[in-house]
């Protein structure tokens, strides 16, 4: 919901204007899942270290502590 928020005031505000948004870890994972809502407002998406199994990430942080 946030994601989507701020996207559509950008979009509003910056109307001549490419927009894109740029998720890193888990950033790729809230982007493909506002994607639906927010497709039609941005231009571009670049992600890295595409999160596909959040269970896995939260495993490794559990055996760090």
């Amino acid at each position: 919901m946030d994601l989507d928020a701020v996207v559509s005031t950008v979009s509003k505000k910056f109307s001549d204007k490419k927009i894109g948004i740029w998720g890193m870890s888990m950033g790729t994972t809230i982007t493909s899942r506002a994607y639906p809502s927010i497709k039609d407002k941005i231009d571009f998406i670049i992600v890295e270290g595409f999160v596909t199994d959040v269970m896995a990430i939260v495993d490794r942080y559990e055996k760090l502590n």
